[in-house]
C-alpha cells in the first residue's frame, strides 16, 4: 500500500514538473512572439523615418543645385 503510495506521489511529482516545463517552454515562445513584433514594428517606424530623410536629402540636394547652378 505505502509503495503504490510512494509511486502514486512520484507520478504526481512528474507529472507536475512537466506542467511546469511546458508552461515555462510556452511563455518563452510568447515572449519570444511579442519580442519579434515589437521588432517588426521598430523596423517599420525606422524605415519609414529614413524615407522620409531621403526625400529631405534629395529636396535639399535639389536646392543646392538650384542655388549654386541654377
Amino acid at each position: 500500500m505505502r509503495e503504490s503510495a510512494e509511486a502514486a506521489g512520484e507520478t504526481l511529482v512528474k507529472e507536475a514538473e512537466g506542467s511546469v516545463v511546458e508552461a515555462q517552454e510556452q511563455a518563452w515562445h510568447e515572449a519570444c512572439a511579442r519580442i519579434d513584433a515589437q521588432r517588426r514594428e521598430a523596423c517599420g517606424q525606422l524605415e519609414r523615418e529614413l524615407s522620409v530623410l531621403e526625400e529631405d536629402v534629395e529636396r535639399f540636394e535639389a536646392f543646392l543645385d538650384g542655388f549654386f547652378f541654377g
